[in-house]
């Protein structure tokens, strides 16, 4: 059977600060259509990050964390790409907080 759901993965390069990422996380699951898969690269130098994704409470935002060394966003944007598995791909960064029907 053909299924036509349109999937849509958020792209998202994060680096040491937690808060604003947090709040954007709350704000994705706002959202009037949910992303299939929310990507979270951290090219932090700390866990700060990685331990709020572990302690995120959430079982309708389905989040792929991935650590890379420190870098760009740009490089960070690429690994999120390469790690999709949607139709469709958005990118946000943890300070551009979307309306709810972005």
């Amino acid at each position: 059977m053909y299924n036509n759901k349109i999937t849509i993965s958020v792209v998202v390069p994060t680096f040491n600060d937690a808060e604003p990422l947090k709040k954007l996380l709350e704000k994705l699951l706002q959202q009037s259509i949910l992303p299939s898969e929310t990507i979270i690269i951290d090219s932090s130098n700390n866990d700060e990050i990685k331990k709020l994704i572990d302690n995120f409470n959430s079982y309708d935002l389905k989040i792929i964390y991935h650590r890379i060394l420190p870098s760009f966003a740009g490089k960070s944007i690429n690994v999120g790409v390469k790690l999709s598995n949607s139709d469709y791909i958005a990118f946000l960064d943890t300070k551009t907080i979307p309306d709810s029907d972005w």
